[in-house]
């Protein structure tokens, strides 16, 4: 199924209501929707621009859920990308600091409600 265009409009109107609450008014947000292959959504950040590109999925199956769900979700990500961009400067394997990244994220999820 395809995701309409008033969900891409939540999504951001979301994202920048929580980035405004996590005040990470250091990032200039922007927003595109695309195909991500087994994701809904999506973040890129650019640390030392302070640039976020927040990515929403342009199909969807079943358990899409709801688009601020996701808006949370990758503020969330964005909260915390600073601090994986900074790990990623040392010598720590990607993969270790991925699973903390998302360890972090989810519970982040369950407290911010």
């Amino acid at each position: 199924m395809k995701v309409p265009k008033s969900h891409f409009n939540r999504f951001k109107k979301e994202c920048l209501r929580w980035q405004e609450k996590l005040g990470l008014t250091c990032y200039r947000a922007y927003f595109e929707q695309k195909d991500l292959p087994g994701n809904y959504a999506e973040i890129k950040g650019n640390e030392p621009g302070g640039v976020a590109l927040l990515l929403l999925c342009t199909k969807r199956d079943q358990d899409y859920g709801d688009p601020e769900q996701h808006a949370k979700h990758e503020v969330i990500h964005l909260l915390l990308h600073r601090l994986v961009w900074l790990a990623q400067q040392r010598y720590v394997t990607e993969d270790e600091i991925h699973r903390e990244w998302e360890a972090l994220v989810r519970r982040l999820e369950k407290v911010l409600k």
